[in-house]
């Protein structure tokens, strides 16, 4: 399918990471109503996956060249304790490093890939 006739974009595995993020978020809100306090263990936890999601939508959507790419230090800065920020900091970095690899293979014509 066609954004605004400009970009062909894969709306059925954007949708379903989508709807993945949305069913995580739902069975974790469910299992923090049960608890008084969130530590920041559990959300470095959870920023694993929500960068894996981010880098695969990002991937689908532009790679590196998306402007939302961004979003992977300032989720981290903005929820995390100092030390899970530096953590997450180093996974995001190698996340946003993996999509250069991945986009030209993307880009690449279908001849050319192996």
């Amino acid at each position: 399918m066609h954004a605004a006739g400009v970009v062909s974009l894969p709306v059925g595995a954007l949708l379903g990471l989508v709807g993945l993020e949305v069913a995580f978020n739902a069975g974790l809100h469910a299992w923090l109503r049960r608890r008084l306090a969130v530590s920041g263990r559990a959300l470095a936890a959870v920023m694993p996956l929500d960068t894996g999601v981010l880098s695969a939508l990002l991937h689908l959507s532009g790679g590196p060249f998306n402007p939302f790419s961004a979003l992977y230090v300032a989720l981290a800065a903005i929820l995390l304790p100092a030390r899970w920020t530096w953590i997450q900091l180093a996974f995001s970095v190698l996340a946003s490093a993996a999509l250069l690899p991945l986009q030209e293979r993307r880009s690449a014509p279908a001849s050319t890939r192996r």
